[in-house]
């Protein structure tokens, strides 16, 4: 074994933790969009069931 090794493994090791660092907080960002979206989507389909839900309750009241 060289003395190259000495320089060689851990300055792998470094560019090994920074890709992964990279690809982790690449895959954390996407992730927290995708959650997001989701919420973004189910509080406007629970404001769109509230508003319905209103309009059928008004119609009612409106028969009686």
């Amino acid at each position: 074994m060289s003395s190259s090794h000495i320089y060689y493994i851990p300055l792998l090791l470094m560019v090994g933790l920074a890709v992964g660092h990279l690809l982790g907080r690449r895959s954390a960002l996407l992730q927290c969009r995708e959650d997001e979206m989701a919420r973004r989507s189910r509080e406007e389909s629970d404001l769109a069931a509230m508003q319905e839900a209103t309009l059928r309750a008004a119609g009612r009241e409106d028969a009686r």
